[in-house]
């Protein structure tokens, strides 16, 4: 058991200097970026919430739809291994950030 919580302990501080760096990067970025007739600029729009939940509705379908495909192919090519909807998921979406992040070159 103490094996398990040192593990616990040294993963936190990775992941809390990964959210602090992404915060201040993303402040500094803003603050390079945004004008302020911006922000007033989007404080007059009317914004559709009706729209942002439905392109959430349709992006988790997306993710559930992929890890189902995700699922159903690691089962036929090792039916011994079985991984859950959700645990393929969760594949799925790392697999996205990861390509999100990632810089690629077209040609």
């Amino acid at each position: 058991m103490e094996k398990k919580e040192k593990k616990q302990k040294t993963m936190k501080i990775p992941i809390v200097v990964s959210i602090l760096l992404s915060t201040i990067f993303i402040i500094i970025i803003l603050y390079f970026t945004i004008k302020l007739e911006d922000i007033e600029k989007i404080k007059t729009i009317k914004i559709h919430y009706e729209f942002f939940i439905l392109a959430l509705i349709f992006n988790f379908i997306s993710w559930s739809m992929w890890g189902l495909r995700l699922k159903i192919l690691s089962n036929a090519v090792e039916p011994l291994i079985n991984i859950g909807w959700w645990e393929s998921i969760k594949i799925v979406m790392a697999n996205l950030f990861l390509a999100g992040i990632t810089p690629s070159i077209d040609q």
